[in-house]
């Protein structure tokens, strides 16, 4: 008999895309699962969307709440997950599947035993697909292979922002209990880079793992027009200086202090980000350059910049590390007055680009 597979779908304020999204689950190959829709809160007809759902399939179950933010509701749903269910599969409310995704995961468990099987994430666009997968060869992985190949580049390959296997919690499937023994390490207040705190405990914890890349599987993360645009994230900096920590912690607490390094390779990575947030505050420049200064003066940063080989990124990210590097305001500052107007540039070019997409449906 197929075992249970549960389906966890955090909702909040996408009426746009989630029938899609439901669909997609809905026509799965691999019929044997329970889909636990939890809604956040949303303020506008998802609620209806669910509850339509659930009356036309019993394997779909519905859980309203109060809005508390991503974690919070996947959390949830993983409370409300069955108890017959040992491994769970995540898809974001925008986003959708493969016909295929949960059945070809399903069937490389059966015939391994996999802790965590991974498909390709597809970034989807109004008018392509970018497929984002590393350059890891696709087969299982025992615990000798996955010291071996695997975890010296786990979170950082020794480029920026590139990882062996990424740290989202969809395109996985993932062993409950792995997950259940990690909830310690996640604070539902993070809204970036969330789920790190979750998914690389995971990954050392686990002791094999199936790398898919079959595009039958592959997930779909919907790159919405409306947020192509970067919009400010007022709370990127105080959720990378809870997560980094925390990973350090992770290493510690696990004794696997040898991935120390590649923690601070990716918190200077997203240091970066948040100098480039920082050019599109939405209180103006000045501002941003206030928020910069003090980001600048973190000891993190400071230890990530002078551990971690940055020179050979690429020239943006390097003019960037060396801008919060230099504690000469002065070259700091020409910088971010340099990069604060590539950034209206490259908006207003993608503004025009989305104009003639959307015209052309």
């Amino acid at each position: 008999m197929k075992q249970l597979i549960s389906v966890i779908v955090p909702v909040y304020n996408v009426e746009k895309y989630l029938q899609d999204c439901i669909d997609s689950i809905l026509k799965q190959t691999y019929q044997h699962i329970e889909i636990i829709l939890v809604n956040d809160g949303s303020k506008d007809s998802c609620g209806e969307i669910c509850k339509l759902n659930a009356r036309l399939d019993k394997r779909i179950k519905v859980i309203n709440k109060k809005n508390g933010g991503l974690i919070s509701a996947w959390k949830r749903g993983l409370e409300e997950s069955s108890k017959d269910s040992e491994y769970i599969v995540f898809v974001d409310s925008d986003d959708w599947i493969g016909q295929k995704h949960i059945e070809n995961m399903a069937n490389e468990v059966i015939k391994t035993g996999a802790d965590m099987v991974t498909v390709p994430i597809l970034q989807a666009y109004p008018d392509k697909y970018i497929d984002t997968s590393s350059d890891i060869e696709a087969k299982y992985y025992n615990e000798v292979e996955l010291k071996k190949d695997i975890y010296p580049i786990l979170l950082n390959a020794g480029d920026f922002e590139k990882r062996t296997i990424p740290t989202s919690r969809c395109g996985k499937l993932i062993r409950k209990q792995l997950i259940l023994d990690n909830l310690k390490y996640v604070d539902d207040k993070v809204t970036y880079s969330e789920d790190l705190s979750i998914i690389f405990p995971v990954l050392l914890d686990m002791k094999s793992i199936s790398v898919l890349k079959d595009d039958n599987s592959a997930y779909f993360y919907r790159m919405n027009p409306d947020s192509m645009l970067h919009a400010y994230d007022k709370n990127m900096q105080k959720s990378i200086q809870y997560v980094h920590p925390m990973l350090l912690k992770i290493c510690n607490e696990k004794n696997k202090e040898e991935f120390e390094i590649q923690v601070y390779a990716d918190y200077l990575a997203a240091m970066v980000q948040a100098f480039k947030n920082e050019l599109q505050n939405d209180e103006g420049l000045n501002v941003g350059k206030e928020n910069i200064k003090k980001m600048c003066k973190r000891q993190m940063l400071i230890q990530a910049i002078d551990m971690v080989e940055w020179k050979h990124y690429r020239k943006l990210n390097v003019l960037i590390i060396k801008a919060m590097s230099d504690y000469n305001w002065f070259y700091r500052n020409i910088v971010t007055n340099i990069l604060f107007c590539l950034k209206n540039y490259k908006v207003k070019k993608l503004e025009r680009n989305n104009r003639k997409i959307m015209r052309g449906k």
